[in-house]
């Protein structure tokens, strides 16, 4: 059987105030607030910071702390999973019983932002979460996810540019929508003008981009991910 840690060196979740956390002064990531701020407001506070008991600096969530800070100052409510105590200062879940030397706990700050920006994204299905998250409208549902309406369209225009496959005349003198796919995603461009169409099917069979549609669907999976029509 293994034999049971002291209970100070155990990981642990408590409360702590908000007045007490102590942030690496050397910590190098920044961080966007305002981003934060949104994802606090749509899921609470979720994620614990993390304390380095060894030098008393936090770990992870400095952030986090920053924001709550910003927002506390402003007078707002606390988000869910934040505590008042009587004092009225704010407690944060936090991960207790961590313990690194000062330079391994240095470098684990670099480690813990660091690896996640390694793993990159998986694009198909960050669409397709994303256009999950769209159905609850362009503005809610991209609330507190740290991407933006221009990013969206970005993500899939890429997508789109990846493996150009244009749509073929169907011979009845109709203009087909300009499609371009890459999996199961497939992007629509239509065109009011025959010129202008026709210099689009041009431009995506050499895998540049087209110029402005009249509209433009994006679909991945049979879901639509966003319609855009031209004012």
């Amino acid at each position: 059987m293994a034999k049971r840690q002291p209970e100070q060196n155990r990981l642990r979740i408590e409360f702590v105030r908000l007045s007490e956390l102590r942030p690496d002064p050397d910590n190098p990531k920044k961080h966007d607030l305002e981003a934060l701020g949104q994802s606090f407001a749509r899921f609470g506070f979720i994620a614990p910071v993390g304390i380095n008991e060894t030098t008393g600096y936090m770990l992870f969530g400095h952030g986090r702390r920053e924001r709550l800070l910003a927002s506390r100052a402003k007078g707002d409510q606390p988000p869910a999973d934040v505590e008042t105590d009587i004092d009225g200062d704010w407690l944060v879940p936090a991960i207790r019983g961590i313990h690194l030397d000062a330079r391994d706990g240095r470098a684990y700050i670099v480690a813990d932002n660091r690896l996640v920006e390694l793993g990159g994204w998986n694009e198909p299905a960050l669409a397709q979460r994303l256009a999950e998250a769209m159905q609850a409208g362009p503005e809610a549902g991209t609330l507190g996810l740290g991407f933006s309406q221009g990013q969206m369209d970005a993500l899939v225009a890429a997508l789109a540019h990846s493996a150009p496959d244009p749509v073929p005349d169907d011979g009845n003198g109709d203009q087909p929508p300009a499609a371009v796919g890459a999996d199961r995603f497939i992007l629509y461009l239509t065109f009011s003008d025959p010129e202008a169409w026709a210099e689009a099917l041009n431009l995506l069979s050499l895998g540049e981009q087209a110029p402005p549609a009249d509209s433009l669907v994006a679909v991945l999976d049979g879901t639509k991910l966003l319609e855009r029509w031209q004012a």
